[in-house]
């Protein structure tokens, strides 16, 4: 996934995204098994409206890509702390 994303910047993500009301992605290595590792991509969206207005983007990044089909795997997470200013 990293790699139909990777020629995104930051302003991109300003323009097709935090426009339509993404607050927040982010993108965390996570090793599961010793030399193993998967990605994992968290979007925080301000609500259910602004979601919905960031799925076209996802589906042109999907459109646009000659790769392989993407495996999306669902992980279970149990917040641990959490910091808000």
């Amino acid at each position: 996934m990293i790699s139909k994303f990777n020629k995104y910047s930051e302003a991109d993500f300003k323009k097709h995204l935090a426009s339509k009301g993404c607050l927040r992605w982010k993108l965390s290595r996570v090793w599961n098994k010793e030399g193993a590792f998967r990605l994992m991509s968290i979007f925080e969206y301000k609500d259910e409206k602004s979601f919905h207005k960031c799925q076209d983007f996802f589906q042109q990044v999907e459109d646009s890509s000659n790769e392989q089909p993407l495996k999306i795997i669902s992980n279970r997470a149990v917040i641990v702390s959490e910091f808000i200013a």
